[in-house]
């Protein structure tokens, strides 16, 4: 169960005009209501709450995916209940990317780490510590384009990498040239 998550309708089925509706918030169960909602079929979306120093998470759909375009439908009838819809939310707390700034410089100064993730959009600086080692948490599977910047007396050094995250830990190396 997830708590404090919001809970919202999204996207009608059809061409129909959409009705803004109230949002609801699960319970410390997971569960949550929504009365008057439309009829018709919509996307149910998720905005599943932040962990302390991740990521935030993307939004998870119906029935627990995250991309829009493998999201079911949830059908809404008239006068009728809807009831045990589960969405199971990806377990994106558990994964980390870890980032190692690899250099034969050892004077830099300003190194900085970013990363870039187009869809859906995350952009975000990478903390490094002294060791050259940044953590990224929370991370969601997919295609993540990494870049990292230093200097050392008048030179700039660069590095940049492709990363296909998919679960758990992974370590990608970036090697910094002149």
């Amino acid at each position: 169960p997830v708590p404090g998550a919001t809970v919202r309708l999204g996207l009608p089925r059809f061409d129909a005009r959409f009705v803004m509706t109230k949002p609801a918030q699960t319970n410390r169960d997971g569960t949550f209501t929504m009365t008057n909602l439309p009829v018709g079929g919509y996307l149910m979306e998720v905005d599943l709450p932040q962990a302390p120093g991740a990521l935030r998470p993307p939004i998870v759909y119906y029935p627990g995916v995250l991309m829009f375009g493998d999201a079911s439908f949830v059908e809404l009838a008239a006068g009728e209940t809807t009831s045990d819809l589960t969405i199971v939310a990806p377990r994106l707390s558990d994964n980390t990317l870890i980032v190692r700034v690899v250099t034969v410089e050892h004077a830099l100064s300003g190194v900085e780490v970013s990363f870039v993730r187009a869809m859906p959009l995350v952009s975000r600086p990478v903390p490094i510590d002294a060791d050259g080692v940044g953590r990224i948490k929370g991370i969601a599977p997919g295609r993540y384009f990494l870049t990292a910047r230093a200097r050392s007396q008048d030179r700039n050094w660069v590095a940049h990498d492709l990363v296909e995250f998919a679960d758990g830990e992974q370590e990608v190396l970036l090697y910094l040239q002149p």
